[in-house]
């Protein structure tokens, strides 16, 4: 089997291997973004009360935004999405920060775009899924073809020297040691960016009518007349969570649609909690709210996936630990393809000259 296994490893890590390494190094960098965002504000850790997030509403509102992710303790500016890649950054205060028209003139949204569609939309997030799913294929086989040379083992973060003998056992030995991070990055990866895997794993935690009976949505009857302050909006929806923090905001498509608000709860793992009030815009009467704390197991499970991959939960150890998976996977993603194509590359160029 290691016959067949060694070159399928080595072919396979040839062609995706850039693939891989820019997903490892644009994982660590958004890591710490919040650190190297040059921007004011970014670093501070605002305390809103339902005034100031009235007025982040009503002046995100003014801007036509389709949602808004509110500030916290891990970035001080509120994110306002105002569609097909186009947003801005709000102040505490409601002032404006930065705007931008395209993902591509943020570094960070342009880094986020990378790492999650590798910049090719809905068809990138499928392949990113995929190669996660191959990643997972090269941890199983690269522990396989090392087994035999296992007393070799030893801690190595760089090469002794980039010649291929010298990578190859760099390779192998970083490898081995990242590999329960692997493990998790690439698992949690293919589960975010491939729903039927998430569905395939956890599944079979909670029966379907249980997760059909608690995602069900209140029908919606639209209410004629103006909607109402956002100062009243968001109290009824506090009033729904007393105890949890508002951080994602949805604005209505349209005058026949409710407004989502997301509430983060103490107990939640997500950053952005994943319990919701659904609100009657005219009226400011819930229709319907959804505790995570009361999820099926299966969902339970599902809103613990984004938090240990993007180091959302852990504190500083946990996120050490992914950017050393992240830098691990550039190195072995980028060293493979050197090595592998230079070599060949060395050899057809010798060729030439010789024949």
């Amino acid at each position: 089997m290691r016959d067949l296994l060694d070159p399928v490893h080595r072919w396979a890590g040839a062609l995706v291997g850039l693939a891989i390494a820019a997903a490892g190094l644009s994982g660590v960098l958004l890591l710490w973004q919040r650190w190297w965002i040059l921007l004011p504000g970014v670093r501070d850790v605002p305390v809103l009360g339902p005034t100031a997030v009235a007025a982040l509403l009503d002046k995100a509102d003014g801007m036509g935004a389709r949602n808004i992710v509110l500030p916290s303790a891990d970035f001080g500016l509120a994110r306002v999405g105002l569609g097909d890649g186009a947003g801005a950054y709000l102040a505490a205060d409601a002032v404006v920060v930065a705007q931008w028209r395209s993902p591509f003139e943020r570094p960070e949204t342009w880094l986020f775009e990378l790492h999650h569609s590798l910049l090719m939309g809905d068809t990138g997030t499928v392949l990113a899924g995929l190669f996660s799913l191959l990643g997972l294929a090269f941890v199983v086989s690269g522990v396989i073809l090392w087994w035999p040379l296992r007393r070799q083992l030893k801690l190595q973060l760089l090469p002794a020297r980039m010649t291929r003998p010298a990578i190859v056992r760099h390779h192998r030995n970083l490898g081995v040691l990242a590999t329960p991070l692997l493990v998790v990055t690439m698992l949690t990866g293919s589960m975010m960016a491939l729903r039927p895997v998430s569905a395939f794993l956890l599944g079979p935690l909670s029966a379907a009518p249980e997760v059909a009976a608690f995602t069900m949505e209140t029908p919606f009857v639209p209410t004629a007349g103006p909607r109402a302050p956002w100062l009243e909006l968001v109290t009824a929806g506090d009033m729904a969570f007393p105890d949890a923090s508002l951080r994602i905001v949805s604005f209505p498509k349209n005058a026949q649609s409710p407004i989502t608000l997301r509430y983060r709860q103490p107990a939640e793992w997500h950053s952005n909690g994943r319990s919701q009030v659904r609100l009657d815009p005219v009226r400011a009467a819930v229709l319907d709210k959804r505790d995570a704390l009361a999820a099926p197991r299966a969902l339970q499970a599902d809103y613990k996936v984004y938090p240990l991959h993007a180091g959302r939960v852990g504190g500083l150890a946990w996120r050490l630990a992914l950017s050393f998976a992240g830098l691990a996977l550039f190195m072995l993603g980028s060293f493979t393809f050197w090595s592998f194509w230079q070599r060949r590359l060395t050899t057809l160029a010798q060729r030439a000259v010789t024949g």
